[in-house]
Protein backbone atom coordinates (compact mmCIF):
# COMPACT_ATOMS: atom_id res chain seq x y z
CA UNK A 1 0.00 0.00 0.00
CA UNK A 2 1.08 3.48 -0.77
CA UNK A 3 1.76 6.21 1.39
CA UNK A 4 -1.05 8.26 0.36
CA UNK A 5 -3.09 4.86 1.01
CA UNK A 6 -1.69 4.57 4.80
CA UNK A 7 -2.66 8.14 5.24
CA UNK A 8 -6.29 7.99 3.49
CA UNK A 9 -6.92 4.24 5.80
CA UNK A 10 -5.42 6.24 8.60
CA UNK A 11 -8.14 9.59 8.48
CA UNK A 12 -11.02 6.64 7.53
CA UNK A 13 -9.69 4.94 11.25
CA UNK A 14 -9.75 8.67 12.87
CA UNK A 15 -13.19 9.32 11.84
CA UNK A 16 -14.35 5.93 12.78
CA UNK A 17 -12.99 6.33 16.63
CA UNK A 18 -13.38 9.77 17.41
CA UNK A 19 -16.02 10.80 20.06
CA UNK A 20 -19.63 11.63 19.24
CA UNK A 21 -19.11 14.45 21.37
CA UNK A 22 -16.43 15.95 19.93
CA UNK A 23 -18.86 17.94 17.64
CA UNK A 24 -20.67 19.80 20.39
CA UNK A 25 -17.21 21.82 20.70
CA UNK A 26 -18.45 24.04 17.68
CA UNK A 27 -21.44 24.72 18.97
CA UNK A 28 -22.81 26.77 22.46
CA UNK A 29 -20.85 29.90 23.81
CA UNK A 30 -17.29 29.71 24.22
CA UNK A 31 -15.95 30.53 27.24
CA UNK A 32 -13.70 33.84 27.95
CA UNK A 33 -10.68 32.22 29.08
CA UNK A 34 -6.45 32.18 27.47
CA UNK A 35 -4.95 29.21 25.73
CA UNK A 36 -3.10 28.52 28.91
CA UNK A 37 -6.11 27.01 30.46
CA UNK A 38 -5.11 23.83 28.32
CA UNK A 39 -2.11 23.03 29.30
CA UNK A 40 -2.67 20.26 31.97
CA UNK A 41 -4.45 18.13 28.88
CA UNK A 42 -2.61 15.85 26.61
CA UNK A 43 -4.38 16.77 23.32
CA UNK A 44 -6.85 19.52 22.21
CA UNK A 45 -9.85 19.28 19.90
CA UNK A 46 -9.35 22.04 16.36
CA UNK A 47 -12.23 22.56 15.52
CA UNK A 48 -11.82 23.76 12.02
CA UNK A 49 -14.70 25.09 9.02
CA UNK A 50 -15.39 23.90 5.56
CA UNK A 51 -16.75 26.01 3.22
CA UNK A 52 -20.59 25.70 3.74
CA UNK A 53 -19.64 26.55 7.93
CA UNK A 54 -19.79 22.49 8.88
CA UNK A 55 -17.57 22.43 11.71
CA UNK A 56 -14.90 19.70 11.45
CA UNK A 57 -13.65 18.55 14.60
CA UNK A 58 -10.06 17.05 14.93
CA UNK A 59 -7.87 15.60 18.00
CA UNK A 60 -4.24 16.77 17.55
CA UNK A 61 -0.71 17.08 20.33
CA UNK A 62 0.11 20.68 20.65
CA UNK A 63 2.22 22.59 23.02
CA UNK A 64 1.91 26.27 24.36
CA UNK A 65 4.61 28.89 23.12
CA UNK A 66 4.21 32.21 23.90
CA UNK A 67 0.96 32.89 25.11
CA UNK A 68 -0.20 30.83 22.02
CA UNK A 69 -1.08 26.99 21.16
CA UNK A 70 0.92 25.68 18.19
CA UNK A 71 -0.09 22.64 16.81
CA UNK A 72 1.58 20.00 13.69
CA UNK A 73 0.11 18.25 10.91
CA UNK A 74 0.73 17.03 7.45
CA UNK A 75 0.62 19.65 4.73
CA UNK A 76 -1.32 18.24 2.37
CA UNK A 77 -4.14 17.73 5.33
CA UNK A 78 -7.65 19.09 4.58
CA UNK A 79 -7.46 20.83 8.45
CA UNK A 80 -4.52 22.73 6.38
CA UNK A 81 -6.61 23.64 3.89
CA UNK A 82 -9.57 24.43 5.74
CA UNK A 83 -7.19 27.25 7.85
CA UNK A 84 -5.57 28.75 4.97
CA UNK A 85 -9.10 29.59 3.22
CA UNK A 86 -11.20 30.18 6.94
CA UNK A 87 -8.20 31.22 10.08
CA UNK A 88 -11.30 31.18 12.45
CA UNK A 89 -11.53 28.34 14.79
CA UNK A 90 -12.23 27.05 17.79
CA UNK A 91 -10.31 24.60 20.81
CA UNK A 92 -11.33 22.45 23.74
CA UNK A 93 -9.36 20.23 26.03
CA UNK A 94 -9.91 16.68 25.26
CA UNK A 95 -9.12 13.40 25.34
CA UNK A 96 -6.93 11.07 22.63
CA UNK A 97 -10.35 10.39 20.62
CA UNK A 98 -11.44 14.15 21.09
CA UNK A 99 -14.31 13.82 23.74
CA UNK A 100 -14.30 17.53 25.11
CA UNK A 101 -12.80 18.02 28.61
CA UNK A 102 -13.41 21.92 28.78
CA UNK A 103 -15.32 24.67 27.24
CA UNK A 104 -14.29 26.05 23.84
CA UNK A 105 -12.12 29.31 23.81
CA UNK A 106 -12.56 31.05 20.27
CA UNK A 107 -9.06 31.35 18.05
CA UNK A 108 -7.17 32.68 15.38
CA UNK A 109 -4.99 30.38 13.73
CA UNK A 110 -1.95 31.29 11.42
CA UNK A 111 0.36 28.94 9.56
CA UNK A 112 3.54 28.94 10.57
CA UNK A 113 7.45 29.03 8.32
CA UNK A 114 10.71 29.42 9.04
CA UNK A 115 12.07 30.27 12.65
CA UNK A 116 8.60 30.48 13.86
CA UNK A 117 7.87 26.82 12.57
CA UNK A 118 11.20 25.51 14.16
CA UNK A 119 9.91 27.01 17.47
CA UNK A 120 7.32 25.26 17.25
CA UNK A 121 8.39 22.12 16.65
CA UNK A 122 10.73 22.56 19.36
CA UNK A 123 7.93 23.20 21.70
CA UNK A 124 6.17 20.31 21.02
CA UNK A 125 9.27 17.74 21.37
CA UNK A 126 10.13 19.27 24.55
CA UNK A 127 6.54 18.90 25.36
CA UNK A 128 6.19 15.18 24.16
CA UNK A 129 9.76 13.91 23.74
CA UNK A 130 9.88 10.31 23.37
CA UNK A 131 6.08 9.30 22.35
CA UNK A 132 6.68 12.21 19.87
CA UNK A 133 9.80 10.40 18.25
CA UNK A 134 8.23 7.20 18.35
CA UNK A 135 4.81 8.57 17.00
CA UNK A 136 6.26 10.17 14.05
CA UNK A 137 8.31 7.24 13.19
CA UNK A 138 5.42 5.03 12.84
CA UNK A 139 3.12 7.88 11.12
CA UNK A 140 2.97 6.80 6.83
CA UNK A 141 5.63 9.31 5.03
CA UNK A 142 3.82 12.65 4.09
CA UNK A 143 4.84 15.25 1.72
CA UNK A 144 6.28 17.51 4.40
CA UNK A 145 4.63 19.11 7.97
CA UNK A 146 2.94 22.45 8.26
CA UNK A 147 2.93 24.01 11.96
CA UNK A 148 -0.22 26.39 13.13
CA UNK A 149 -0.20 28.45 15.60
CA UNK A 150 -3.72 29.58 17.52
CA UNK A 151 -3.79 32.87 19.42
CA UNK A 152 -7.42 33.28 21.54
CA UNK A 153 -9.85 36.02 20.39
CA UNK A 154 -11.06 37.96 23.38
CA UNK A 155 -14.87 38.40 23.53
CA UNK A 156 -14.20 42.13 21.79
CA UNK A 157 -12.64 40.51 18.95
CA UNK A 158 -15.44 37.94 17.98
Amino acid sequence: MSATGLRALENRVYRIIRHPRAAEVAGGPAADAALESLSTSEFCLVVTFRRDGTPVPTPVYFALRDGALVFESDSDAAKIARVRRDPRVRVAACTSRGRPQGPPIEAHARILSGEEAEGAEEALARRYGRTRRIVQRLRPSAPGHTYVELRALSAADR
